[in-house]
């Protein structure tokens, strides 16, 4: 803790037991579980959870009883559920999209600021260990105008906003790939889907791809329909 106070050592056990405790002169409470394999990535999980935690410096101590490689990654909640100051003292951006974008099936969208010709700092990079390349592109998502309340209209920035544009994307896709022969609906599916997204990125030529940072490239719709074009003839 921040005074210096240590919780008690705990070790793994196959049962799923919680362990709990306090630190008495932050008088917070907490809780450690346990769970291995975890189901969601095979690879063992440790959950902690405070309960009316204290500002200052929380330190985590590992003590291995195997090494295999020495890699672990550690986690915050989403930081709309924290305070703005909650965050690691060292911690590395290269493997911040969370476990549910890493997946190889889930198209995964990075934001681009179209203005700068830059990632936004915001966006999330990849890969999680053992996992592809994430994210499999990236899409403007920095000031994009779109509806809001009262039939007005708004600018917003994220990861949920170029999301959303691919998201519309892939609706001109399916619409393009379903007004062409029979065979071809084969295609309406994320994987087909998302390789062609990937055909038709735009990479610059002063990076290597993919990267952790932009995927496979940035989104171009025109070269995506010339991509699914020239597959289905």
């Amino acid at each position: 803790s921040p005074r210096g106070e240590m919780s008690y050592v705990i070790n793994y056990t196959p049962e799923p037991f919680v362990y709990r405790g306090r630190f008495n002169l932050e008088d917070t409470s907490y809780e450690m579980r346990y769970i291995y394999p975890w189901i969601k990535s095979g690879n063992e999980e440790l959950v902690i959870s405070l309960k009316n935690i204290k500002p200052g410096v929380w330190t985590l101590r590992l003590f291995p009883e195997f090494i295999i490689n020495g890699n672990y990654s550690v986690y915050l909640p989403n930081k709309n559920l924290i305070s703005p100051q909650t965050r690691f003292t060292d911690s590395s951006s290269d493997s911040t999209i969370t476990l549910f974008g890493t997946i190889k099936k889930v198209i995964t969208v990075g934001a681009y600021n179209d203005r700068t010709d830059s990632l936004w700092i915001g966006s999330s990079k990849g890969s999680v260990i053992k996992r592809p390349i994430k994210p499999d592109i990236v899409a403007p998502g920095v000031d994009i105008i779109g509806p809001y309340q009262n039939d007005d209209y708004n600018t917003a920035t994220g990861t949920g906003i170029s999301s959303s544009v691919v998201t519309g994307i892939i609706a001109i896709m399916m619409s393009y790939i379903t007004s062409q022969e029979e065979e071809s609906r084969n295609l309406l599916f994320s994987e087909p889907l998302k390789t062609f997204l990937m055909l038709g990125a735009t990479r610059k030529d002063i990076y290597t791809y993919p990267n952790i940072g932009q995927g496979y490239g940035i989104l171009n719709l025109r070269n995506t329909l010339a991509a699914i074009s020239n597959n289905i003839e």
